[in-house]
């Protein structure tokens, strides 16, 4: 999405050993990214193989001493139940939650709670839910509404406020920037929302 292509990927970084700092891509003033392909793909492979605490340490180990360099280290997950997904996690301090404004939606984030269950249970490591945010809302549906007022009677102060359906946040990616650089006062980039979420 935002145009950034990695001579090495998080793939080198988890299997290989390779330190973060040299799979870096500088991206803006303030954000690195490392990227990753269909290659880390077989780092599944790669933590099925591993014993159990290999298998829990293998990313926190990868990326140590990013959490000196770095304010935030943030790691984008596929909403998956993957080994990959359950190492991320025992990495993370606390998790950000993006959930659909839909039935399914609302079912995925379920799912989601229990993983984070399991994850404390059998390893240990508590994960701290920092964030549910509320996306694809469109205020003129009450599918999107009752969706939204379920998050907000179940998380409290948890959820956020919703990310609106919006043309020009579909349409960033296409110019590799983020919604702030292609239209920082559209909904998407949080300005100007009207109360019922109307769609640009």
């Amino acid at each position: 999405s935002l145009g950034v292509h990695g001579d090495k990927t998080l793939y080198h970084v988890r299997v290989e050993g390779l330190p973060p700092a040299d799979a870096v891509v500088p991206v803006r003033g303030h954000l690195d990214v490392i990227t990753s392909d269909a290659t880390l793909a077989a780092a599944e492979q790669w933590l099925a193989r591993r014993d159990d605490r290999d298998r829990a340490q293998a990313l926190g180990e990868r990326l140590a001493g990013c959490d000196r360099r770095y304010h935030y280290v943030v790691l984008d997950c596929a909403p998956s139940l993957s080994l990959l997904n359950q190492n991320a996690l025992t990495f993370a301090d606390e998790v950000l939650i993006p959930v659909a404004c839909d039935y399914l939606g609302l079912w995925g984030v379920k799912q989601v709670l229990r993983t984070l269950r399991d994850v404390d249970r059998v390893l240990g490591d508590a994960v701290r839910i920092a964030g549910v945010v509320p996306t694809f809302y469109d205020g003129r549906t009450r599918l999107a509404k009752e969706a939204h007022d379920t998050l907000r009677l179940h998380f409290k102060d948890r959820c956020l406020d919703p990310i609106r359906r919006s043309t020009r946040l579909a349409e960033a990616p296409s110019h590799k920037q983020t919604i702030f650089e292609y239209a920082p006062n559209s909904s998407g980039a949080g300005v100007g929302a009207t109360p019922d979420g109307e769609m640009e």
